[in-house]
């Protein structure tokens, strides 16, 4: 597998993502972080949630040399699993072509997603979120035009639920449980799907606000 740190600088903020891309499929995952010394406890989440999924060990990491990377309890955790290293030549990004092609692929698409709903900078990360979600349900070259979600899972996907990002949606429930859910951070609230006219559970809910264009 591949793996790459990305960093982005913003007026608003500072973004730090994890990426993660099997060498095969190329599907990819990627995660949001705080520090770079989360590199470590992310990736063995990840290694966790992969080989349960698939049944199978991560038997390669291709990396740059970044010290997220060189660690020595990095390092052994790798040795300890079985896990062989190849490391990059200090700045020769092309060595580790896959993923960063695939960054600028999903630069790309959260870019155009976040211009076209006019969202503001704080959405970044979650255009990045829904962009990785997209990128591993598109026809992909590598499967010779197939799907690499129906690949990994071996289940036909669904694309009949998908909206454009940033599109509007209407609460259909009180104002008092509205608010109360704003203030939880809930993310089961349902909403009136104004084209279909169903109910529907929302992922986020996001206030709009005269002052200040848009509330979390």
């Amino acid at each position: 597998m591949y793996g790459d740190l990305l960093r982005y600088h913003f007026s608003v903020a500072f973004i730090i993502m994890l990426l993660l891309l099997m060498m095969q499929l190329e599907k990819t995952w990627i995660y949001c972080i705080k520090n770079k010394s989360d590199v470590f406890d992310t990736f063995k989440k990840w290694k966790d949630l992969v080989e349960i999924e698939i049944g199978k060990k991560l038997k390669c990491l291709r990396s740059d040399n970044g010290g997220e990377y060189c660690s020595n309890e990095f390092g052994r955790y790798c040795l300890e699993h079985g896990i062989r290293r190849e490391k990059t030549v200090p700045r020769t990004p092309q060595e580790n072509g896959v993923s960063e092609r695939i960054n600028r692929t999903i630069m790309e698409h959260a870019r155009c997603m976040r211009l076209h709903a006019g969202l503001p900078l704080q959405f970044w990360a979650d255009a990045i979120y829904t962009a990785i979600y997209l990128i591993n349900r598109e026809p992909s070259s590598s499967l010779d035009g197939g799907v690499l979600e129906e690949a990994w899972t071996g289940k036909k996907v669904n694309y009949s639920f998908l909206k454009f990002f940033g599109c509007e949606a209407f609460v259909h429930i009180n104002k008092k449980k509205i608010e109360q859910s704003l203030r939880q951070n809930q993310r089961n609230v349902p909403l009136l799907d104004m084209v279909l006219m169903i109910l529907v559970i929302s992922y986020m809910i996001i206030k709009i606000t005269k002052s200040l264009g848009v509330e979390m």
